[in-house]
């Protein structure tokens, strides 16, 4: 959604976006490009303007805002729409099959600022293209600052909540290739980020999402930028499985994994956030437990391995 602080118009587009989130809350995120000539702040007002912002603003030649980019699909003749199509838009684009899933995982450690996100694809279907991207940003809610507003009396509004500011891209604007795209392919890649010490992190989120390059969405999601986590594993198309949590969360010494019904006496899988096997295992037990006091800090993905399920999940070790 391409916005801007002294955009009159920009409140009204701004609770359309929110009525469209809250109507596909785990399939949309919204994310606030403050550019052009409406974001350029004057004296005491608020400057979210970034390098990528402006970048965005003009690959897709945005005529005026409040305008809005919705899957970065071209739909009715346009790559970019008007606020009285964003519903319809957004509708097509959630109607249109994704060949792959896409789970997100998102650590802060406060003492030196650093964002850890780890991001897991599986491919349910063979994709279209021989290359897809990652793309990770970091958006925050809850800045409390000007923004103009035509349907209000006085129109200047000091304390605007401001939400889901795009604040940084964590990966390149254009995202990070992923050359395996055929039905079963399995990737995992982590991405780090110094926070500035002006972001709340308690207020910050990521949002990831992959695509074609520079082109359509199949998937996104957003977490909080501060633990968050999607909510179950990655799993095939020919086979699913509930994930209970594991706990205690983050681990420290020990982590204990639900292992569910159907997976006992499964393969169990352990990767870092590099993707390195750290270890191999069978299940034996409802629960099983590992040993992670040595394991280095970060994030780890387990899956558990099937004859026709494979069911992924996540969790940190801090020491």
């Amino acid at each position: 959604e391409f916005t801007g602080i002294r955009n009159g118009d920009a409140p009204a587009a701004h609770a359309i976006s929110e009525q469209i989130e809250q109507a596909h809350q785990d399939n949309v995120a919204v994310v606030r490009i403050h550019a052009g000539f409406f974001a350029v702040p004057n004296d005491g007002q608020p400057d979210f303007r970034t390098n990528w912002s402006t970048d965005l603003f003009a690959h897709f030649a945005i005529p005026f805002t409040p305008t809005a980019v919705i899957g970065r699909s071209s739909l009715f003749g346009s790559m970019v729409q008007t606020q009285d199509n964003w519903s319809l838009a957004t509708d097509v684009v959630l109607f249109q099959a994704s060949p792959v899933n896409l789970g997100v995982a998102s650590a802060f450690e406060p003492n030196m600022r650093e964002l850890t996100v780890t991001v897991e694809l599986y491919y349910t279907a063979d994709a279209d293209t021989t290359s897809d991207f990652i793309h990770v940003l970091l958006t925050e809610d809850h800045i409390i600052g000007y923004q103009y507003d035509v349907t209000a009396t006085p129109p200047d509004i000091g304390d605007y909540d401001h939400r889901h500011v795009l604040r940084a891209y964590i990966t390149d604007l254009w995202g990070d290739e992923v050359t395996t795209t055929l039905t079963g392919s399995s990737v995992i890649r982590t991405y780090t980020f110094t926070v500035p010490d002006e972001f709340d992190i308690a207020n910050c989120n990521t949002v990831a999402f992959v695509g074609k390059y520079q082109g359509a969405v199949h998937q996104v999601k957003e977490v909080a930028a501060d633990g968050g986590t999607t909510e179950v594993g990655i799993e095939e198309a020919n086979g699913s499985a509930l994930l209970s949590p594991t706990y205690p969360q983050p681990a420290s010494e020990q982590v204990f994994i639900p292992v569910p019904g159907s997976m006992q006496r499964s393969a169990l899988e352990i990767r870092d956030g590099q993707g390195r096997l750290v270890a191999s295992e069978r299940t034996t037990d409802a629960i099983h437990s590992l040993d992670v006091s040595a394991w280095p800090a970060g994030i780890y993905v387990y899956q558990f391995i099937g004859a026709k399920t494979v069911v992924s999940g996540r969790f940190s070790v801090v020491h």
